[in-house]
């Protein structure tokens, strides 16, 4: 009994167990929790004064709201400080008895009849599970109150008219979407447009990347600690706002994402197996993410390097020639795919009406710029693991200091990490970092954007992100492996990696709560608080365009309407919830499939041209439903819509005219222009016809001849068929020459009147306006 007693102190002492540390954690808790109690004393003045920034808006909501968090951060920490001094021992000693043997096993540990290491059917619910329990334990908000917004009203819209499956086929900007646009138009023929279908979709996308992840973290031999350290830093990232909570078609960034952790998983499967099913898996995926997205060129990339680092990386008297010869499979079968994918692309791209690949990117590739570019992306996504939002840094003037910090921090720590991996492991280690780096040059040549001081958008940090927290998990595994020989610097490694997550969740949970308090300083900034608080107030918005609107007019019609195409500012300047902060404005006609109660049933038509196909010579005033005109007279929400101020659009003119004179086409028809009459009254210039009041829908475009090059600034007002006077702005540039095309068209008192009686200029700088003389034209 002596002689066991005796060996178990001798290997104590051999692991490093002695005398216990200085409680440095337990003090460091107190001694926070005591200056929050003292800054707790400090005046609200004071407060605010320290912390202004700018304008002070921010530090006036922080100061009024500081005092009340900090005397219970004072109590909470002094209890913390207190049980950790208590239960430091217990809990070491709870951790070696029963954590530590779960949380170090790795996938080579546990015991099989087969010769390769393989998951557990139960381990890989254990691991789905553990990620659906962290995406509704973040997100469940998401499910009742998620919500379309910008481009996606735009990808609904073309579901629902676009001539299925060419429109699969079709640009968004300048990207082709096939199996995105697939996915929109299938939720949208079983579900229409009830948003919890479109939640439900985004929260098993991103359930699925996570346990994609796990697995393949699994798969390398990575243990459970740094298995679950990499769900953590993943789901507890606040910028998943974005993905999560609405914008819908960010879903593409996450399915591409999943795509490229499973075809690395099932690589190594198919590495240690050679079964043939994870082959062609590791083949379809590379081809799914192809498909959903030109931006999915870079699984294949990931795979091949991925597959060949980790061939490279087995000892072989001839490395190079093996890694040819045993990853030629796959490097052909991925040329394949990519080689049919892009010709899917080239056709798509060939059609009518789609755009240019990357037409539309206007700032210049320079490679200054682009090593610029990646630094900044680079060196965020890092900080975004402790610090949310670095950008706020650059009102201190600390921002490049800041993330060259923690760029050298997260290069000392992989340098550190990997030393303590097997071979096999460094060279996926590299890989990933590769991978990272590999999505990061994506971003920098598809979207450059020259300087520092701009918010990387967290659409774009969100897949590197997500390979990032793959590499963390790496570091650990080798600092875990270096002190699994020293009982006391494992046990401070645990604490370490604990610390570091707990302080992730309390910057990020800073975040959200001060989203929650709708705090000035976060006013551009996302998470998942500030985008659900957009998506309520977008979603009330539509709510009440729906009932107040467009159910009315379904009620009082007894066929399918046909409605005006109102313009996204018109329905912005009464609704402000849907002017989105990016600058998009969703029209009716794409509103239309969140509002009307049956799919296909109401028709928005454009305030341009003849729209009836039964009846060629109608007018757009014809063709609109009459129960759209009763209403008009008595719905408030309505009249605003229609009668709100818009900026006049002026056109380009043809590239035959010429200053001077009109231009008019020979075979036009004689009746295809309108000249006017000009005539001052009361503060106005009036333009008329002398033949009495016209048809708006013959004439839609003002042609001014000016008598001299001038920038004026004024009101347009149209007299026709509705008793309102709505100032639309006008402003004439001096670039545009000597003559101005006016787009009336997009007026709606304009295009939707009977006739017009005369329209009129106003404002203060009517006496610069000199009109030589007025025309009204088809074109």
């Amino acid at each position: 009994m002596t002689e066991s007693k005796g060996h178990g102190i001798l290997c104590n002492e051999q692991r490093g167990d002695g005398p216990s540390s200085f409680p440095w954690f337990s003090l460091a808790i107190g001694f926070l929790a005591i200056a929050s109690g003292i800054l707790w004393l400090v005046p609200a003045e004071l407060v605010e004064k320290a912390v202004t920034i700018g304008d002070g808006e921010t530090a006036r909501v922080l100061a009024a709201k500081l005092r009340e968090l900090l005397l219970p951060f004072c109590a909470i920490g002094l209890i913390a400080s207190a049980a950790s001094w208590i239960l430091g021992a217990r809990t070491k000693s709870f951790y070696d008895l029963r954590l530590h043997s779960w949380l170090a096993a790795t996938i080579d540990d546990q015991p099989r009849p087969q010769p390769y290491a393989s998951l557990s059917v139960s381990e890989h619910l254990f691991w789905a599970g553990c990620a659906v329990i962290a995406v509704l334990t973040y997100d469940w908000r998401t499910l009742f109150w998620g919500f379309f917004e910008s481009d996606d009203y735009s990808m609904v819209e073309v579901a629902r008219d676009g001539d299925f499956p060419g429109s699969l086929l079709s640009t968004h900007n300048d990207h082709v979407l096939p199996l995105l646009r697939l996915e929109f138009s299938v939720l949208y023929e079983m579900f229409g447009t009830n948003p919890f279908a479109y939640n439900l979709g985004v929260i098993a996308s991103f359930s699925l990347m996570l346990y994609a992840g796990c697995i393949l973290a699994r798969e390398c031999s990575i243990n459970r600690i740094g298995t679950l350290a990499f769900l953590f830093l993943c789901i507890n990232w606040s910028l998943w706002g974005e993905f999560t909570a609405g914008s819908y078609i960010l879903q593409k960034y996450m399915q591409i994402t999943t795509c490229g952790l499973l075809s690395c998983w099932c690589w190594i499967r198919w590495e240690k197996t050679q079964r043939p099913g994870y082959f062609a898996g590791c083949v379809f995926a590379v081809l799914i993410a192809c498909l959903m997205n030109p931006s999915g060129y870079w699984v294949p990339c990931a795979v091949l390097v991925f597959a060949a680092l980790r061939l490279y990386s087995r000892r072989s008297t001839h490395p190079v020639r093996d890694t040819v010869r045993d990853g030629r499979s796959l490097t052909f079968a991925v040329i394949g795919v990519v080689a049919l994918s892009m010709a899917v692309y080239r056709y798509a791209y060939s059609l009518p009406g789609n755009n240019e690949f990357l037409t539309l990117t206007d700032n210049p590739l320079t490679l200054g710029g682009f090593v610029q570019q990646l630094f900044v992306f680079v060196s965020t996504l890092i900080a975004t693991v402790l610090v949310p939002l670095p950008h706020h840094f650059d009102k201190v003037g600390l921002l490049v200091p800041s993330l060259l910090l923690f760029l050298v921090a997260a290069g000392t720590i992989f340098a550190f990490g990997i030393h303590g991996l097997k071979r096999e492991l460094k060279a996926t280690a590299v890989a990933l970092v590769l991978v990272l780096l590999g999505i990061t040059a994506m971003v920098c040549l598809g979207r450059p954007i020259p300087g520092i001081n701009y918010i990387v958008a967290s659409k774009y940090l969100g897949p590197a992100y997500v390979w990032l927290c793959l590499i963390a998990s790496f570091c650990i595994q080798g600092l875990w492996n270096a002190t699994s020989t020293n009982s006391r610097s494992h046990w401070r490694l645990v604490r370490m990696v604990f610390s570091i997550l707990a302080i992730a969740l309390l910057t990020h949970g800073a975040i959200e709560l001060g989203a929650r308090a709708e705090l000035p300083f976060l006013d551009r900034d996302v998470c998942r608080n500030s985008k659900l608080r957009e998506q309520i107030r977008e979603r009330n918005a539509i709510g009440r365009l729906r009932s107040e609107v467009i159910a009315v007019l379904e009620q009082n019609s007894t066929e399918n309407l046909r409605l005006p195409n109102f313009s996204g500012d018109a329905i912005a300047h009464a609704l402000p919830e849907l002017a989105f902060p990016w600058g998009e404005r969703p029209s009716l006609r794409m509103l239309m499939p969140m509002l009307e109660s049956k799919p296909r049933t109401i028709r928005c038509l454009p305030l341009n041209g003849r729209y009836d196909e039964d009846a060629s010579d109608a007018t757009l005033r014809e063709s609109i439903s009459p129960s759209f005109f009763k209403q008009l007279q008595v719905n408030e929400l309505l009249r605003e819509i229609a009668f709100a101020p818009v900026d006049v659009e002026i056109l380009d003119k043809t590239p035959s005219a010429k200053d001077g004179d009109f231009q008019h086409d020979q075979n036009s028809p004689p009746n295809s222009h309108l000249s006017l009459t000009t005539a001052k009254a009361g503060g106005s210039l009036q333009l008329r016809t002398l033949t009495g009041p016209w048809n708006p829908t013959s004439y839609p475009i003002l042609r001014l001849k000016i008598a001299e090059r001038q920038t004026v600034k004024l009101n347009l007002v149209v007299n026709g068929e509705f008793d309102i006077r709505v100032p639309h702005s006008v402003a004439i540039n001096s670039e545009v020459g000597t003559e101005a095309h006016l787009n009336l068209a997009p007026l709606f008192e304009y295009s939707c009147s009977g006739d017009v009686r005369h329209i009129e200029f106003v404002g203060e700088e009517l006496a610069k306006l000199s009109i030589e003389s007025a025309e009204l034209g088809n074109r």
